[in-house]
């Protein structure tokens, strides 16, 4: 480590519940900000992943002894480390624990992505879209202490590769549900998809912890289906696609970018998006589970794809327009 740099953490949730987003997204900061500092990845006693086996990760790993029951175990690590700032991504750090570790630290920052928490730190960032205006509410009515809150889709954590001029391959379906998805949720919808538009290829992106994904392997007699595991950042992959259908994470952000038509399913309670919300990024086609029936979901990809200069610009008709600089807005408003 850099002998004149100041030491930077990053307190990250990343396992089979929560998956892999809140590390993600906070290694894409690490990466603008290595230069300057001593960078140390703080997560779960369990976490297993040798993220060098699949990313260049050049940062150090500390297994946190901390629990959600003593939070003197992570004010010990910020001594023993000399943590001078510390970047929190993560929904069970609470208010309390903020409270009590923000003290020991120059900086203490939060990453969100919830609309009502309340906070104590030096910077609050959320960039879910369009919600600015309530998230400053509810900070106010729950009393939250910050200085400076970096709010709205402004400051979206972008992947560095992500390129909306890439010519898109014709017919390519690209799905995705994360890091720790059950394929057994969608196994009848898939594959009658699958089964009934063999005139498509699919990349099919299968995180660390997703399971139940067989049958899925077991439908590629024709050759059309790329299974793509355990990838840490697909962006070469979603530049290709035309079609995308996933979980309404931070997907609906990274299609909005590119310009993708795309089906989102909502299977998590931080994944609830108002539909108008979504229309202003672009997308209008945003499902529940239980709304889920197997032929109609098969034809309206197909509709999407009969009709794709039509849907597509549908999708270029919103009101946000997104660009890739929101980590740049985040280091120099934070003073990182």
């Amino acid at each position: 480590m850099g002998i004149n740099k100041k030491n930077l953490a990053f307190k990250v949730s990343a396992n089979n519940t929560v998956g892999l987003g809140h590390l993600i997204r906070c290694i894409k900061i690490a990466k603008h900000i290595k230069k300057k500092y001593n960078l140390i990845f703080l997560v779960e006693k369990n976490f297993n992943i040798n993220l060098k086996k699949y990313i260049k990760f050049e940062f150090k790993i500390v297994k946190s002894k901390f629990h959600n029951k003593n939070i003197k175990l992570l004010q010990k690590e910020i001594d023993d480390y000399n943590i001078h700032t510390l970047i929190v991504d993560d929904y069970n750090f609470n208010y309390t624990y903020q409270k009590k570790i923000r003290k020991k630290l120059h900086k203490l920052i939060i990453i969100d992505d919830l609309t009502s928490r309340r906070v104590n730190c030096t910077h609050y960032i959320n960039y879910k879209h369009n919600s600015s205006t309530l998230i400053k509410k509810n900070l106010d009515k729950n009393k939250s202490t910050f200085k400076k809150a970096l709010l709205g889709e402004n400051f979206w954590i972008p992947s560095n590769d992500l390129n909306n001029k890439i010519k898109k391959k014709k017919n390519c379906i690209s799905i995705s549900f994360g890091n720790s998805f059950n394929f057994n949720i969608l196994k009848k919808e898939l594959t009658h998809l699958i089964q009934n538009n063999t005139n498509c290829t699919y990349q099919i992106f299968i995180g660390y912890y997703c399971k139940n994904y067989d049958y899925l392997i077991n439908l590629n007699k024709n050759d059309n289906i790329k299974i793509i595991k355990n990838k840490i950042f697909i962006d070469k992959y979603l530049n290709k696609t035309t079609v995308f259908i996933g979980s309404s994470g931070n997907s609906i952000y990274e299609m909005s970018y590119l310009n993708i038509p795309s089906i989102f399913l909502s299977l998590s309670k931080n994944q609830k998006n108002e539909i108008k919300h979504l229309e202003y990024l672009g997308h209008y086609f945003y499902l529940r589970k239980q709304e889920l029936d197997k032929y109609n979901f098969s034809n309206l990809v197909k509709l999407i794809i009969e009709n794709y200069n039509r849907f597509k610009s549908l999708n270029n008709n919103k009101k946000i327009f997104l660009n890739k600089n929101g980590i740049k807005k985040i280091i120099k408003k934070c003073s990182l």
